[in-house]
């Protein structure tokens, strides 16, 4: 088309140029033009001009259908041709176009599909890809394939076009792809100067001289209405828009500047409300021509889309809602945000088309300067299922790294990628097999199909069930697809809404949306326009309804599949003002099975609430995916009607988390759906008697939310189990009665019989040798109470095979019937009662032995040895078991090298020598800690024509002293009846025999002794008439005359036989010596008693005239003196050891002599004296303690009278030594 067009008054047609000349010479040009400047319109008239159409048609994206008719229909007019001839424009559901068409004029979304169809889009010349500045997701995905295909085809022409954009992103972006450079032609815009007012609300700018707007403290709608009143207050005329980010804020908004309104002003003003769900009709009032002046409050849709006339101010909060898909919880957030740089200049253009114009925006200038300059791209923050399932379908990528080496603007995170795999692959529309992609049947189903991914698959779903339900989800899908159908009225939106809730379906929005389609579409009656007029329905909305229902029907039926009508099961009763039928009956199970598999992430189970704040909270909570909570939005007919599972068309994060289109649903069809996004997990086996096998609880979970839980069959799924689980109920009896099932009682009684001689005597019959014998005697795949009886009624020999024997034999080796017990061998008994003193083995002994009994000789079986040691271990304290972990292991250790001999000794030695455990162990706390039955009891009995059981203790000590004394008693009367009988007999070496034998060996040599002493033929008066009476005073002084002869006549007898007798003849000899030499033996140790009397008598003399100072001394020598003397010792002492007694006395009168000259050096020795008799202390009752008297009484002499000299060397060191 070589001509040339007239051009408006524009910026852009003065740089007409500059941009033809870019065009003709770059291959990609790109046009920046502020709001205005004309470059919509204007554009595809300069690429006419150039003649680009003569290489293929001129395409020209718009991202809205309206604009895209409108900007056709601008151009056709411009250049004077009709609409649909050599200009047209195709977008959903529409198109005017004819085989003379040079500029098409389409939506982003119809070139993207033709891209698909044509993948180097062979039959243009020209794309121009209009307003860019929005970043949309087809926006970004078409400069992607557009990068792609200009490389392969250096003919075609790429304009991008924009009102505000980030050139240099752009121009580096094609540069890059195509290596070539890339002009940027920057358009100045048609628009008056917008003064800017920086008023952030809190500040002192945001408040008014009067009124109610005084204080800081406001709210943002506070904000807004005073914003808005200072301009009315400042002029009278001009129109206000106020931005707000959603229909709730519109009426906060719109309550607060009414409520702000003086009264003068109340005709005068009109405040309109303007959102994409509001009517038509109310949409047009706010273009037409009016008289009032007006405050418009509007969503983004007046950012761009809308030029709204009379529009001289603006209010700015510098917020708006952003859609945001979470890729961890899968749901599409609405969160309201902080916005860009370019759309605050939007809006604040806004009120520049006309005439001047002011912007107030409620956040200061600095809060403006930190923004983004531009808006993050919709790519980098939605769902990328779609754009995934397109790219496969293209063929674009076949692998991850293709799609991540896809050319984009802005590339997203791979992560996204990924998760839009694998949500595609739960949805079963892709493979992916060793990093390569391919689309399944379903997949490429899906992608033809121009709906949501997730919407698509409901139509993959319903074909299994048939030509009428694919038609009634047809119609479903097309609902969810299309904007909302539902208009608001400002005039009554009381009234909209009952009309609306005519069709609501009970149980499902789904069936609400197939009632309001039967209704429009099938019903006869009024005409469609009617009938939303009357339903406050849009009528655009239901037109494009029925389209795309009819577009997805074509291409179902391209591919030979037969589509019902959307026709109901039945009616419902008519409802609400109308008395039309309007709600009907539909197969509500095969339509939720079709729409399930897509809804899997949006199931929900009511949560009850916990406790009474959650009562009171009132909130209708579900318990959804991934543990998110969400409610029913209360445009759904389930809003607060508790339904226990839910399916939603989709979840939508408002600040709170909204269920948007609700169905009630069963558990079992989500059973049905789930595919491989279910998951089962299974309860440990349990054996069921009435089942008479294993049974599991089987829980279906779709994505971490518990749908289901059965009991089912565990015989397949856990085979072993199910098996040992049988097993065990065999053997315990816990099976029904069943043909064939006789043995198990039979099996029953035979143990118990083998379990009653096990508990008599502690035997190793084991109580589980019944399952044993069932586990070797069944066969592997006898796993329930059916397969036991098909096996023997297959075997013959399998009523054989389950007769249960069993040998119950004691082990001897390791539970032995007698252990030797001091030279006795001794009867061991075992016993299994825990609650008998008689648990565990016992030791029976007699009285009569019970004093030779040691600890070392209590038995420990061979069977008990090991759990013996490893319960010992167990008891030690924490400290010590901490070094010998894994006691286990330390146990076998232990029983390897541990010796004979007492028990807990044994294992001390041990632990000390082999194990370096020096700390000190308590091993009566460790006893106490031990199980009782591992210790051996002791039955103390006595033994006669039958046994008398006394006491069973585990404690010998206790025994033998509580019985010792009765034993010892018993003993020493038998043992003194016999020696009296050979003494009188003259038997005296029989009598110190029978003495020896019964353990008193020094009590026999005493009786031999005695009587040889009697023997002696000489009386007390002949022993006196040997000294004068004055020597007899003296002796006297030592022991009485009747202990004195006797001793005498003893001590006289030891000196002449040198030792006891131990024969006949020895005995003789003895008796013959005694009689030539005993007078004069006794005459020879009275004169050693006399010195020793008479040295006595000295001592006491001059301690009786020692002064007062010396009182200690004294006290000292007097009490040495005393012990020395006392009778009994003297009587204990030896012939030889009596002759050194006047020694030691003259040590103490040598002693007193000295301490009258020099009492602190005695004190001195005293102290050493002292410490020498607490030595000898310990010796007492010793073998060593006649050593240790004697080597005393020389040290003493060392002390007080070195000039005696001393029979040995003697010394404290010496005494202690004495000890080792």
């Amino acid at each position: 088309m070589q001509v040339e067009f007239s051009y408006p008054d524009l910026p852009v047609s003065k740089a007409r140029g500059v941009i033809k000349n870019a065009i003709s010479t770059h291959q990609v040009s790109i046009l920046s033009g502020q709001t205005g400047s004309g470059k919509t319109t204007q554009l595809p008239k300069m690429l006419l001009e150039l003649g680009v159409e003569g290489k293929g048609q001129i395409v020209h994206t718009q991202p809205r259908r309206v604009a895209a008719r409108e900007t056709a229909a601008r151009v056709a007019k411009e250049i004077g041709v009709e609409l649909g001839e050599e200009v047209g424009y195709q977008v959903r559901f529409e198109e005017k176009l004819s085989p003379r068409t040079k500029l098409k004029v389409v939506t982003d979304g119809i070139l993207l599909s033709e891209i698909r169809k044509d993948p180097l889009l062979s039959r243009y010349g020209a794309v121009v890809i209009d307003e860019a500045h929005e970043r949309s997701l087809n926006i970004d995905f078409l400069l992607g394939f557009m990068a792609k295909i200009l490389k392969k085809r250096p003919d075609l022409k790429l304009v991008v076009t924009s009102a505000t954009i980030d050139s240099e992103k752009f121009q580096s972006f094609f540069e890059k792809a195509l290596g070539q450079n890339v002009p940027v032609i920057n358009i100045e815009g048609k628009t008056y100067p917008v003064e800017i007012l920086y008023e952030p609300y809190g500040s002192q700018e945001a408040l008014c001289e009067t009124g109610v707007f005084k204080s800081l403290d406001l709210d943002l709608s506070q904000q807004v209405a005073r914003a808005v009143m200072e301009e009315i207050d400042f002029d009278p005329s001009g129109d206000i828009l106020v931005f707000a980010s959603g229909q709730r804020e519109i009426q906060e908004f719109s309550d607060a500047i009414e409520g702000a309104l003086p009264a003068r002003y109340k005709d005068e003003i009109e405040i309109l409300p303007l959102f994409a769900r509001l009517g038509s009709s109310d949409q047009r009032r706010i273009f037409a021509p009016h008289s009032k002046r007006r405050v418009v409050i509007a969503t983004n849709i007046a950012e761009t889309s809308l030029t709204i006339p009379g529009i001289k101010y603006c209010v700015d909060p510098g917020t708006a809602r952003v859609s945001r898909y979470s890729r961890s919880s899968h749901i599409q957030r609405l969160p309201v945000e902080e916005i860009s740089q370019d759309r605050c200049d939007q809006r604040a253009g806004r009120c520049g088309r006309e005439s001047e114009g002011i912007a107030i925006r409620l956040y200061s200038e600095e809060d403006y300067l930190a923004r983004p300059h531009y808006s993050e791209p919709e790519i980098l923050r939605t769902d990328l299922c779609q754009v995934v399932l397109h790219m496969l379908f293209s063929g674009v990528a076949k692998s991850v790294e293709e799609i991540e080496g896809f050319m984009f603007l802005d590339k997203p995170n791979m992560k996204d990628f990924l998760s839009a795999l694998n949500e595609l692959e739960d949805l079963e529309a892709v493979r992916v097999e060793k990093g390569h992609i391919s689309l399944t049947r379903i997949g490429y189903l899906m992608a033809e199909l121009p709906v949501d991914v997730r919407l698509a698959r409901m139509v993959v779903e319903a074909e299994k069930y048939g030509p009428k339900i694919l038609a009634q989800v047809l119609a479903i899908v097309s609902f969810f697809s299309v904007n909302d159908i539902f208009r608001e009225s400002a005039q009554d939106p009381e009234k909209a809404k009952r009309m609306q809730k005519m069709f609501q379906d009970p149980s499902s929005d789904f069936l609400s949306a197939l009632n309001l389609f039967y209704f429009l579409f099938e019903t006869e009656g009024k005409s469609l326009r009617k009938k939303c007029a009357q339903f406050f329905l849009s009528y655009q909305r239901a037109y494009q309804w029925k389209e795309l229902f009819s577009q997805l029907s074509s291409v179902m039926k391209q591919r030979k599949t037969e589509v019902g009508r959307v026709v109901p099961e039945g009616e419902r009763e008519a409802a609400g003002e109308t008395g039309e039928v309007t709600a009907f009956k539909w197969d509500e199970e095969r339509i939720h099975l079709s729409l399930l598999p897509s809804l899997l992430q949006n199931l929900g189970h009511l949560e009850e609430p916990k406790d009474k704040k959650d009562k009171k909270d009132r909130r209708t909570l579900y318990k959804g995916a991934r543990g998110i909570k969400f409610e029913i939005s209360p445009s759904s007919s389930l809003y607060k009607k508790k339904a226990e599972w839910v399916a939603a068309a989709y979840l939508q994060d408002t600040g709170r988390l909204w269920a948007r289109g609700a169905g009630k649903v069963k558990p079992e069809w989500i059973e049905r759906s789930a595919g491989r996004r279910g998951k089962y997990r299974y309860s440990s086996p349990v054996w069921s008697q009435s089942a008479g096998s294993a049974v599991t609880k089987r829980t279906l979970s779709v994505y971490g939310l518990d749908i289901l839980q059965k009991t089912v069959s565990a015989k397949r799924l856990f085979p072993l189990e199910s098996r040992k689980l049988l097993i065990s109920a065999l053997a315990g009896g816990n099976v029904k009665n069943f043909a064939g099932g006789e043995f198990i009682k039979e099996n029953l009684k035979i143990l118990d019989e083998a379990e009653e001689e096990a508990a008599r005597n502690r035997t190793s019959f084991d109580s589980e040798a019944l399952e044993e014998f069932y586990d070797s005697a069944l066969p592997e795949e006898v796993v329930d109470v059916r397969s036991l009886q098909e096996w023997e009624k297959k075997d013959p020999n399998a009523k054989k095979a389950l007769r249960f024997r069993v040998k119950s034999t004691r082990n001897e080796e390791m539970y032995p019937g007698f252990a030797t017990v001091a030279g006795t061998s001794l009867p061991l008994s075992y016993a299994f009662s825990p609650s008998d003193p008689l648990d565990g083995v016992t030791l029976h002994v007699p009285l009569s032995l019970l004093c030779k009994v040691e600890q070392k000789d209590i038995p420990i079986p061979p069977g008990y040895r090991s759990e013996l040691i490893l319960a010992a271990l167990k008891a030690l304290p924490k400290k010590i078991r901490m070094q010998l972990s894994p006691l286990s292991s330390f146990a076998k250790k232990v029983e390897e090298k541990m010796g004979d001999g007492e028990f807990f000794s044994s294992l001390s030695s041990l632990l000390k020598e082999n194990f370096q455990i020096f700390e000190p162990i308590d091993w009566d706390e460790v006893k106490s800690k031990i199980p009782p039955y591992l210790l051996c009891n002791i039955s103390v009995e006595k033994w006669g024509k039958r046994k008398e059981a006394l006491e069973v203790s585990k404690d010998l000590k206790y025994l033998k002293k509580k019985y010792a004394p009765i034993e010892e008693a018993e003993r020493k009367e038998r043992v003194q009846t016999e020696v009296e009988r050979l003494k009188k007999e003259g038997n005296l070496l029989g009598a110190g025999r029978v003495l020896k034998e019964a353990g008193l060996k020094g009590k026999g040599e005493e009786v031999i002794l005695e009587g040889l002493v009697e023997g002696c033929n000489i009386s007390e008066e002949r022993i006196l008439s040997l000294w004068s009476p004055k020597e007899k005073l003296l002796l006297f002084s030592l022991e009485d005359k009747k202990d004195l002869c006797r001793d005498l006549k003893r001590k006289a007898v030891l000196s002449i036989i040198s030792s006891l007798p131990s024969s006949e003849e020895e005995l003789y000899f003895a008796q013959e010596m005694l009689q030539r030499n005993i007078e004069s033996e006794i005459k020879k140790m009275g004169e050693i008693y006399l010195k020793i009397a008479e040295k006595k008598k000295e001592v006491l003399r001059q301690a009786s005239s020692s002064p007062l100072s010396m009182l200690r001394t004294v006290n000292d020598v007097l009490g040495h003196l005393s012990s020395l003397l006392e009778p009994a010792n003297l009587f204990k002492m030896s012939a030889e050891e009596v002759k050194e007694v006047p020694r030691y006395i003259e040590a103490d009168l040598l002693r007193l002599k000295k301490a009258r000259s020099n009492s602190s050096r005695d004190l001195q020795w005293q102290t050493e004296a002292k410490e020498a008799q607490k030595i000898v202390q310990t010796f007492k009752g010793g073998k060593k303690e006649k050593e240790a008297q004697r080597m005393y009484e020389e040290f003493l002499i060392s002390l007080w009278a070195q000039e005696m000299g001393t029979k040995e060397k003697v010394s404290l060191e010496r005494l202690k030594k004495l000890n080792n």
